[in-house]
């Protein structure tokens, strides 16, 4: 979106400035709604085809951009197009920002299909409100259950806003297969 004001762009009125910053937002959340109803918007954006694996990922994935006051946080797939086993999450409850971030092994579809299933029992152990520990054991058990040969290393967080303080856990990766390699606050 483009908003052209000619030479008199420097001086402003404050009023006219909130008026469009105000209507770029509701622009943005009209592409961001219908995008959910449609194609047409995503197939402009892309420079090429996506693979499958990347296709199931980025349906996943929350907004990438989150702005309050107190907080902004933002997140992106990379490599866009042929994403194998890389996952994010994140969401602000009552003052506290949850957020995750997955790696499965191996790449295309079988990876995602890892990381898909840890993005899915994080949320629900988030949803139940289980803490972080409790939320790392609930994922390695469904995890365990549903694909013995992969693993997943996730690193969950959450962030109390207004106080800053950050906690956070480090598990997944092989040399942790017995527990979470960190559990810390600060």
């Amino acid at each position: 979106m483009e908003m052209l004001f000619g030479d008199a762009a420097d001086c402003l009125p404050e009023a006219t400035l909130a008026l469009c910053e105000r209507y770029a937002h509701l622009v943005a959340m009209s592409v961001v709604t219908k995008t959910a109803y449609g194609d047409d918007f995503e197939i402009v954006r892309r420079r090429q085809p996506m693979t499958i694996a990347s296709e199931l990922l980025w349906q996943l994935v929350p907004p990438l951009a989150f702005a309050t006051d107190d907080l902004v946080i933002a997140g992106l797939l990379e490599p866009c197009y042929d994403n194998g086993g890389d996952a994010f999450d994140y969401a602000v409850n009552r003052g506290m920002l949850h957020a995750a971030v997955f790696d499965a092994m191996g790449h295309g579809l079988p990876a995602a299909g890892a990381a898909a299933f840890a993005l899915s029992a994080y949320r629900h152990s988030r949803r139940c409100g289980d803490a972080l520990v409790k939320t790392y054991a609930a994922m390695d058990s469904a995890l365990s259950e549903q694909f013995w040969v992969r693993f997943v290393t996730a690193l969950i967080a959450e962030l109390e806003i207004a106080s800053g303080r950050f906690c956070w856990l480090s598990a997944g990766h092989p040399a942790t297969a017995s527990g979470p390699s960190r559990d810390r606050c600060r």
